[in-house]
């Protein structure tokens, strides 16, 4: 898109265009077939509409979806959010059917009244609160908030006179202003990580020999125990196999994902006095939400594995 003064407009580019096409008639089949009676249910004390809009994702995510990609993708990191020429009326007639099935079942979910089903619009009705229901004095709507309490009262009769407007516009490419932080390459590197397995060959030969406890006959069992396991450390089903796979793929991986939030705290701490500083406070601030989140001992082992077309991904391994 290009800036012409007050106007955007359509400009040539070669980025990959995207076809919806495929993944828009998978929907419209799975709201047409029996699990879209799951996507709306009323609460049993008529107040609250419940969707569930996963299971209707889940079994879009199950059917095999054409890539939204066109033409060339080898290396493709970004694309174009312009059509392809000849689907806009197709784009937008998938759009209506989708609008017109999912309101058919919504009216389907809604409670009946005297044996007569409501409309969409009675029932907003009937749930809806009244503005004047959630007003509150500004002493009060004070009070809530230093309580740190959860309310939806709010005092709208007050009037804000002091507010601020500001004009949206598109910078031009031809900055004058430096940026907060300049491109760099942080590389972190751990040391002797393809001695480990000869470390700890080394460091179980050794307590094996200098283990009093041991008698020789034990002691040779032992070391046919050892040397069995090392000779074997490729098969998928050795311990050592097993080890060094948790040390790279786990233990190293660990360490270099604390580094480099370390890292990015470090930057902070020079910059945060600046305006834009905030944004890189609050990537570290999801990047720690994610490491806690992937890192939880108190969920089974599949609670992170999710499947998209078919494919499933471990989010443990992924992140």
């Amino acid at each position: 898109m290009t800036n012409s003064g007050s106007n955007l407009r359509e400009d040539g580019n070669n980025l990959v265009k995207l076809n919806y096409s495929d993944i828009l008639n998978k929907i419209i089949e799975v709201l047409q077939s029996d699990k879209s009676e799951e996507l709306f249910q009323v609460s049993d004390d008529g107040k609250r509409l419940l969707m569930n809009v996963d299971e209707i994702a889940y079994q879009v995510a199950c059917l095999p979806i054409e890539s939204l990609f066109t033409g060339r993708t080898s290396g493709t990191k970004c694309a174009s959010i312009n059509f392809l020429k000849g689907l806009e009326t197709q784009f937008s007639e998938q759009l209506h059917t989708i609008q017109d099935r999912v309101k058919f079942l919504l009216e389907e979910a809604l409670p009946k009244q005297e044996n007569q089903t409501l409309s969409i619009q009675e029932y907003i009705n009937i749930i809806a609160t009244p503005l004047t229901n959630l007003k509150v004095t500004e002493q009060k709507f004070s009070e809530t908030i230093n309580k740190k309490e959860i309310s939806f009262n709010y005092p709208f009769e007050k009037q804000y006179t002091n507010l601020q407007k500001q004009r949206l516009t598109l910078p031009k490419d031809n900055l004058t202003t430096s940026p907060l932080l300049r491109l760099h390459k942080l590389t972190i590197t751990i040391k002797k990580p393809t001695i480990f397995v000869t470390e700890l060959k080394n460091s179980l030969q050794n307590y094996i020999n200098n283990e009093e406890r041991f008698n020789e006959d034990e002691r040779e069992t032992l070391q046919d125990i050892l040397d069995g396991l090392f000779e074997n450390q490729e098969q998928e089903g050795n311990h050592i196999f097993l080890l060094k796979k948790l040390m790279t793929e786990e233990a190293l991986g660990k360490l270099k994902k604390t580094a480099s939030i370390k890292y990015l705290e470090f930057l902070y701490k020079q910059v945060k006095h600046e305006e834009n500083a905030i944004y890189l406070k609050d990537l570290i601030r999801r990047l720690k939400i994610i490491e806690q989140y992937i890192n939880d001992e108190n969920k089974p082992d599949n609670y992170y594995k999710v499947y998209y077309q078919g494919v499933e991904v471990d989010y443990q391994e992924f992140f």
